[in-house]
């Protein structure tokens, strides 16, 4: 069982891989689906067109089901019991899984608050990976952009990957900005797994 499941940790990190082979080929395949299936959380940063900012992209194999997941990420009102740095989420409007949603964040030692219109939107799917897209619409920060993507490995795992973009337009050097995207984006699955999964209750 232990084998099947391995193997299909390959296939489904392998095909990811293809869609998004620019960040995956930094990393050794055979070792990286190992860390994965141990629930290690592997993050890079990749180049963003029109940005000197790079984005933060982690990924994980969490031990939950994709039906578990979903309702998780499409919950924007209670990001901020669970995102980090997030304080407030409160949801403008909502059409299923779209959603225009108002969020603020205290960042750099809680020195700087952060807020934004962000909106929220499922795009087609690609095979079986879901995929949610937040873009910024308004706000006191140059740029947010999140995205969620989601593959069943089998009934009781998931693949999650989520990418993130935060430039703050402050006076900071672009390097240190672009880590603190790659951290981020590294502690977002973890609080998603570990404060927002493990804590949540099997629905009756």
């Amino acid at each position: 069982m232990k084998s099947l499941y391995f193997s299909l940790c390959l296939v489904v990190v392998t095909t990811w891989a293809g869609i998004c082979g620019a960040s995956s080929a930094q990393f050794d395949q055979t070792e990286q689906t190992r860390r994965l299936s141990d629930g290690h959380i592997e993050s890079t940063q990749l180049a963003v067109k029109g940005s000197s900012i790079k984005a933060g992209r982690a990924q994980a194999i969490l031990a939950f089901p994709i039906e578990k997941v979903l309702p998780a990420i499409y919950d924007y009102a209670n990001y901020s019991k669970f995102l980090p740095h997030f304080n407030t989420s409160k949801v403008l409007s909502k059409r299923g899984a779209n959603a225009i949603v108002y969020l603020e964040a205290l960042v750099i030692k809680s020195t700087y608050k952060v807020w934004v219109q962000e909106s929220f939107r499922e795009n087609t799917p690609q095979g079986k990976t879901r995929i949610v897209e937040g873009k910024m619409l308004n706000g006191n920060i140059k740029r947010l952009d999140a995205r969620w993507e989601l593959t069943p490995v089998d009934k009781d795992h998931t693949l999650v990957v989520f990418q993130m973009l935060f430039d703050p337009k402050l006076l900071l050097p672009n390097s240190v900005v672009s880590n603190q995207n790659q951290i981020a984006a590294s502690r977002t699955i973890k609080a998603l797994r570990d404060k927002r999964l493990a804590t949540s209750k099997p629905a009756l």
